[in-house]
């Protein structure tokens, strides 16, 4: 199974009852949802012997038609990731990056979204 493919398992359960890959949402999902992907994150600070680490990120957007629907989704994602062991190998540990503001996409009847990514 994929990273990706795992942290979706991993993340999916409730309020999470909808978490998907990246291009893998269907048409017309009900909501609230979140969409995953991984990226890669800005290199850390090299070592005495100049090596650097790059660690990944999660990039987790999540969307909901309520201000309390997405309330209870960040909360709930960020409870699952924030200072977690990943079931990837290693068993990396997420921390919390960052989050955007709430923004109304009107193309979408008003549906609510926030980004939050996590570094591992």
């Amino acid at each position: 199974m994929s990273d990706i493919a795992t942290l979706v398992a991993f993340l999916t359960g409730d309020p999470l009852v909808r978490v998907y890959e990246l291009n893998k949402v269907p048409e017309r999902p009900e909501h609230p949802y979140v969409v995953l992907s991984l990226s890669h994150a800005a290199p850390g600070p090299a070592t005495s012997d100049g090596h650097k680490s790059t660690p990944k990120r999660i990039v987790a957007r999540a969307f909901a038609r309520t201000a309390d629907g997405l309330e209870e989704v960040c909360a709930a994602l960020d409870g699952r990731l924030n200072g977690r062991a990943l079931p990837l190998p290693d068993s990396p540990v997420a921390e919390f990056e960052m989050s955007t503001d709430v923004d109304r996409d009107a193309a979408t009847t008003g549906v609510l979204g926030s980004l939050m990514t996590y570094k591992f």
